[in-house]
């Protein structure tokens, strides 16, 4: 049962699927900031660093890939956990990547590896690529990730380490 729960939404000032306008790269930024606020006032500061980086990798994701005309980022909590959903308009179904040897980097992620049992590999030029890696990092650092059947909304959960008041 969720405990509580907030959304913002950006319209898209690019066009889909063509170049980012500077305020579209700025969004992934600003979503930060707001998710970083929002878990404060949650007193949850402990999870505002993996928070922020699969905010930033999801978001730059729906603008770089997703096709609709508004991104909207919804967060929800419990005690124990807090999930993150970013929706756009329809994109091709994420999968994650391996890194150049081959193996995960993370695993035990019941959603997507079920899925995605073979993830996509690196080619042996994109060994020091700047981008590809996002999902690696969101399947690191969440309990779960997957995608909605409507292609549209990647969510993630991450695990509240401590209860709200301070306690373990």
């Amino acid at each position: 049962m969720a405990e509580g729960g907030f959304a913002v939404s950006y319209l898209r000032t690019s066009h889909p699927g063509g170049p980012l306008t500077e305020r579209d790269r700025a969004r992934p930024r600003q979503m930060r900031r707001i998710v970083r606020a929002q878990l404060r006032h949650w007193g949850l500061a402990d999870l505002v660093e993996s928070a922020q980086l699969v905010v930033t990798e999801l978001v730059t994701n729906a603008f770089q890939h997703g096709w609709g005309d508004e991104v909207r980022i919804h967060l929800s909590r419990t005690a124990e956990t807090v999930k993150v959903e970013v929706r756009t308009g329809p994109m091709p179904v994420p999968r994650p990547r391996r890194v150049p040897a081959g193996r995960p980097v993370a695993a035990g992620c019941p959603g997507p590896r079920a899925a995605f049992p073979h993830p996509a590999p690196f080619a042996p030029d994109d060994r020091l690529a700047e981008r590809g890696r996002g999902l690696i990092l969101v399947e690191a650092l969440a309990q779960e990730w997957g995608v909605h059947t409507d292609g549209g909304t990647v969510w993630c959960v991450l695990t509240v380490s401590h209860k709200p008041d301070g306690t373990l």
